[in-house]
């Protein structure tokens, strides 16, 4: 019984000393995860803002610029 249990442990040890590699590679996906959020939410927001911008300007068509420029 005494062998069961101290294999038992070594097991669980081993599980644990095994463990912390996942976990460490675990934190730093989920750190990259936030810098990669902030930086889409950052080239979004560019992205939004110079939309904005652009819809702002009167929009000329082909035609009338065709049609200015022969008056």
């Amino acid at each position: 019984m005494t062998q069961t249990i101290t294999g038992v442990a070594g097991t669980a040890q081993d599980t644990g000393v095994a463990a912390q590699p996942m976990l460490a590679t675990a934190s730093d996906l989920s750190r990259h995860s936030h810098l990669l959020d902030r930086e889409v939410a950052r080239f979004l927001s560019g992205v939004r803002a110079a939309e904005g911008r652009r819809q702002r300007r009167p929009r000329t068509t082909a035609m009338a610029a065709v049609r200015k420029e022969g008056a």
